[in-house]
């Protein structure tokens, strides 16, 4: 196998915010793009040296051993391979990374069925991270939960705070992130690969593959959260590495699909909307996009989605896995949370922006909703 060759083009910093990166691979080729966005959230990706950019290619012209080639590729990327650490399992491989833009840690565990990993790092700086699956890969499905984060999820927009499972998938889908300075990113993720899907669930639960992708959306950001994090802190405590350890990764990683499965099959029982109903609920959601701030009835929300109050409740909760009341909420911290990032107004002034007379209850819920308080975020990010 060839070393790598590195090409570093001209590079000039600019008056950018963010810097991270585009990662495509597959057995034989890697491809890495800094990506930078500006203060006005324009993302730019395109790489042209003439417009002071930076770009790094790793070419590989190596043996197809996917395992070796994305050692190599992490090596390259600044990471140094530990090869005894008390931090996590030994039965995985550690690396640590201390950089301009992170600090921290990245472990894994690979089987030919699936494999499980642990980033762990203190973000220093405002980063944009795009996350892509080639359409050839050997993984068919990523299930990431989140347990400590700060920031935002563009494709779909929402924001990345503790406690969230984000899911993707092989079929070129692509996940980009802004993850905020000053805060950490500590995941806990399972690769669900081809032959584990094949062995394991379609043959086992006689489970076609579109009803496992419909159970695995189906657990993005859901109520489901809290019992894969009960998982994953088990994940993060073990330590052994005898003789049957391998056998503990496994059992965690079909717990997690069970989860998932069984969350999936017990809401599909649950009320099953029409394309009428379905519609009202999209104007009641779009009403509270629009009016967010204000004082929003349940009367008139009754009267836009031609419902009586019982059936708007159980069916809006049916469909956005949150109340209507819990909706209203997490819409203001939200855009608060925008706010505070980009604009120099106080906490009580955004506080109110976002409809709250109250300070402290504005502060109560951004801890809920974000796992910080607003002066954290004012203090790490002062306009």
């Amino acid at each position: 196998m060839t070393i790598p060759e590195i090409l570093i083009l001209d590079f000039f910093f600019l008056d950018f915010i963010v810097s991270l990166l585009y990662i495509i691979y597959n057995s034989n080729y890697y491809k890495l793009i800094l990506t930078y966005i500006d203060n006005d959230f324009n993302i730019y990706r395109e790489i042209k040296t003439k417009q002071n950019k930076w770009l790094i290619e790793i070419k590989n012209e190596g043996d197809g051993n996917m395992a070796y080639e994305f050692e190599n590729f992490l090596v390259e990327m600044g990471f140094e391979k530990l090869h005894k650490s008390s931090r996590y399992s030994d039965l995985g491989v550690t690396y640590r990374i201390k950089s301009d833009e992170m600090d921290g840690y990245y472990w894994f565990y690979d089987t030919d069925l699936f494999s499980v990993n642990i980033h762990d790092f203190l973000v220093k700086k405002d980063l944009v991270v795009c996350h892509k699956m080639s359409s050839d890969s050997e993984v068919e499905a990523t299930s990431s939960f989140v347990k400590a984060a700060h920031g935002e999820c563009l494709t779909p927009y929402m924001s990345v705070n503790d406690s969230m499972v984000f899911v993707s998938f092989r079929e070129n889908y692509t996940f980009r992130f802004i993850l905020h300075g000053g805060f950490p990113y500590f995941s806990v993720g399972v690769e669900f690969k081809k032959k584990f899907i094949n062995d394991y669930v379609t043959e086992n639960f006689n489970i076609s593959p579109n009803k496992l992708r419909k159970a695995l959306q189906n657990s993005n950001n859901s109520p489901i959260a809290r019992d894969i994090g009960k998982l994953v802190d088990e994940i993060l405590e073990y330590r052994s590495t005898s003789p049957g350890s391998e056998m503990f990764y496994e059992i965690k990683v079909k717990e997690w699909l069970r989860l998932t499965l069984n969350y999936y099959f017990e809401e599909d029982k649950k009320i099953k909307l029409n394309q009428v109903d379905d519609d009202s609920l999209k104007n009641v959601a779009s009403y509270i996009s629009d009016h967010y701030a204000s004082q929003i009835s349940q009367d008139l929300l009754c009267e836009i989605a031609l419902m009586g109050k019982t059936k708007l409740k159980e069916s809006f909760k049916s469909k956005y896995n949150m109340t209507i009341t819990e909706y209203i909420q997490r819409k203001r911290i939200n855009v608060a949370e925008h706010m505070l990032l980009n604009t120099g107004l106080s906490i009580s002034e955004v506080s109110r922006s976002v409809g709250y007379k109250s300070q402290s209850r504005f502060t109560q819920l951004y801890k809920k909703y974000t796992g910080t308080y607003p002066r954290q975020i004012k203090k790490c990010r002062k306009v």
